[in-house]
């Protein structure tokens, strides 16, 4: 599995009977995904109506052939860096979370005492094998603020998962943590291809769900021009994409495809 570091296109091969009338103006459709075949039926669809489809997360080299291209706007110096810094970075960057944790979480400190590690251990990049895992079982039984690493007062905002499977899973931000938040998510949109000015139509949803807000500051972040129009109510989603003219629909693949064939339709 990889993270892509440039935008890529899906080469895939046409079939008309996957078109799609996605208004030939959305050039940009970015996405998270979990089911490759959701993916590979867009990426046809969207090939027909030369879209370019970014692939936001991970994604197999087994599974789809990838081209790169080039040109993107930078928006931080970081992203220019030799391998061998980068490899620095996250070098002190882990140590000083597992100091962190290891001082101020005692769940963590309890973890790392029966792995035999501590935080001075932790001498290269391969030493990440050593730390314990955190599961989502951890994450319940210490809900809702057992496993945050700053007084509660000290945090802006609270997100949580939907908790259909059992408690929720909850996150808390302070002021930094919104800061970087908004700036990885601009970078991820200028690696896609998206520049201040672009209109960029968000349909992730917006609430507890930790989607739509991330989205949002970091499209704001890059200069965007941000429509926040959330999930579901698809007719509305329909008149929007036609009326405002996205360059940019950040969306799951499932629902952007509940979209198209409703278009389709």
């Amino acid at each position: 599995l990889i993270r892509p570091t440039s935008p890529i296109d899906l080469v895939l091969p046409r079939r008309d009977s996957y078109l799609i009338p996605f208004p030939v103006h959305t050039r940009k459709i970015i996405l998270t995904f979990y089911n490759i075949h959701t993916i590979l039926k867009l990426g046809v669809i969207c090939n027909l109506y030369n879209v370019n489809i970014t692939l936001y997360i991970f994604v197999s080299l087994k599974t789809l052939y990838i081209k790169g291209e080039s040109g993107r706007m930078i928006l931080h110096d970081i992203e220019r860096a030799e391998r061998s810094e980068l490899e620095g970075l996250q070098l002190s960057r882990l140590r000083a979370t597992a100091e962190r944790v290891y001082e101020r979480v005692p769940f963590y400190r309890e973890r790392f005492d029966e792995a035999g590690v501590k935080p001075e251990d932790i001498r290269t990049l391969d030493d990440v094998r050593r730390l314990p895992f955190t599961t989502k079982s951890d994450l319940r039984a210490h809900y809702p603020f057992g496993l945050l690493a700053v007084d509660l007062t000290q945090c802006v905002r609270l997100h949580a998962s939907s908790g259909t499977s059992g408690k929720p899973t909850v996150v808390a931000y302070t002021k930094r943590d919104i800061d970087h938040w908004a700036d990885i998510v601009a970078r991820a949109l200028a690696i896609a291809g998206g520049k201040p000015g672009d209109v960029v139509h968000n349909a992730y949803g917006y609430g507890l769900f930790t989607g739509g807000l991330g989205l949002h500051y970091g499209s704001e972040r890059l200069g965007a021009v941000t429509v926040p129009v959330s999930g579901g109510n698809t007719e509305r989603q329909i008149m929007i994409i036609e009326e405002f003219r996205p360059t940019i629909i950040c969306v799951t693949p499932s629902y952007v495809c509940n979209i198209a064939e409703r278009m389709k339709e």
